[in-house]
């Protein structure tokens, strides 16, 4: 019985781990009195992960699958090798959400926040497990794709997390948000997102990464406010 509690509470875990992308997103309020207090400012964007296309079904049954043989820890390799063949090869077709987010939060956060610094931008990219070096001349802003999936009966979901530094590498203010379209009423098929070269997708992602900005640059000018 003990056995087949652990099977359960690990495939209701790692299901409603990897359908949400996360549990929690962190939401840091900015812990200085203005904008301008971040300058000079650097942005850092990190790789953006492949697609994931997943349906709900073969989801569980991999970890029930793995449950069923190996138990909690067969449950946790179920996922895992779910989660690598659900991953899709790069596309040119499909638009690059972190790139997405990155520029409509340079354009609007000039336009939206007030005194936000002028940001000098990395043009390298960094890659998915890559520790930023301290910048003792200036303050990191980084952007952070954590999860691009798309269920198949379902529609995209994502999660982006930006965080800015100090020069002493001290978290002064951050803010993660998860795209979900159920909140949104866009609930869409893979097979409608793909048609045409990924023009739907191309639009649920330029959609996704709208709201993901304004949701970073309402959280930055809320908190900024209390901080006063």
């Amino acid at each position: 019985m003990k056995r087949l509690f652990a099977i359960v509470l690990s495939l209701l875990l790692l299901t409603s781990f990897s359908l949400q992308g996360c549990t929690t997103m962190p939401s840091q309020p900015y812990t200085k009195k203005d904008a301008s207090e971040a300058t000079p400012l650097k942005m850092i964007r990190y790789e953006t992960p492949k697609l994931k296309v997943y349906t709900t079904g073969g989801l569980v049954g991999s970890i029930v699958a793995g449950a069923v043989v190996l138990g909690v820890i067969g449950a946790g390799v179920g996922y895992l090798i779910h989660d690598s063949v659900s991953t899709e090869p790069a596309n040119p077709d499909i638009n690059d959400f972190g790139k997405l987010v990155m520029n409509g939060f340079i354009e609007r956060s000039q336009k939206e926040i007030p005194n936000w610094p002028n940001m000098m931008i990395q043009e390298k990219v960094a890659l998915e497990n890559e520790d930023v070096p301290i910048d003792n001349t200036s303050c990191i802003l980084t952007l952070k794709v954590g999860n691009v999936k798309i269920n198949a009966e379902n529609g995209l979901s994502v999660d982006t997390v930006i965080t800015m530094k100090d020069k002493e590498g001290t978290v002064i203010w951050e803010k993660g948000y998860w795209y979900d379209p159920v909140f949104f009423n866009r609930l869409s098929t893979f097979d409608a997102l793909k048609a045409d070269k990924y023009k739907k997708l191309n639009e649920e992602l330029a959609f996704a990464a709208d709201k993901t900005v304004t949701e970073f640059i309402t959280h930055f000018k809320n908190s900024k406010q209390k901080s006063f």
